[in-house]
Order: C-alpha cells, then structure tokens, then sequence
C-alpha cells in the first residue's frame, strides 16, 4: 500500500484501473505450470475466473482459519481494532511507521 501512494495521490483511478486490469490474457507459449492444457483451454475465460475464484478463497480461508485463530477470530480481530483505546492504538504506532534515515 506504501508504495502505491506516489501513484495512487495523484492518478488513483488509473492506477486502479491498470493494477486490477482483469482483460490481460497472458500468451500460452510464456507458460511452465499449465502446459498440461492445451492452448484453447489455457486461454479460455472461465479458466482464467475459475483460478481467480480459487486464489480468492484460498485468501479468505486463510484470513478466517489460520491467519486470526489465535486471537479469537477475523471478527475479533476486527473489532478490537475498532474498539481500541487511543492510547493502545498509541503505543503500537511507533511499531507501524518506519523510522526515516537521514541523508547527509
């Protein structure tokens, strides 16, 4: 997210635009992994939505089964983020900003 800022504070609808740019089609003979398909399939839409539908869940299995257990949940997770204290959101900000080197 930190280093799309210089793009996304002044052109954000083309950067947007070009970062989520799902009418790509990649060329079949670029391929290693999926040269078990033939080209038609290789290029085919429904392929190409099957495995973006596939990495989406994967991602919110992952977000909801593994990444947050321990602390109780997504929702937990969630929550406590909107209900904390300032003073707690306070003391982990020095954890979250990086410190700056000083040129010279």
């Amino acid at each position: 997210v930190l280093l799309s800022l210089p793009f996304t504070l002044h052109h954000p609808e083309s950067y947007l635009r070009k970062a989520f740019e799902f009418s790509r089609v990649f060329e079949y003979r670029w391929t290693v992994n999926w040269k078990f398909l033939d080209e038609e399939t290789f290029l085919s839409g429904e392929l190409s939505k099957l495995l973006m539908t596939g990495h989406l869940v994967v991602l919110f299995a992952f977000v909801f089964f593994r990444w947050s257990r321990s602390e109780g949940g997504i929702f937990e997770v969630i929550l406590r983020g909107l209900t904390a204290s300032k003073t707690v959101l306070a003391k982990n900000a020095q954890y979250m900003t990086p410190k700056m080197a000083k040129i010279g």
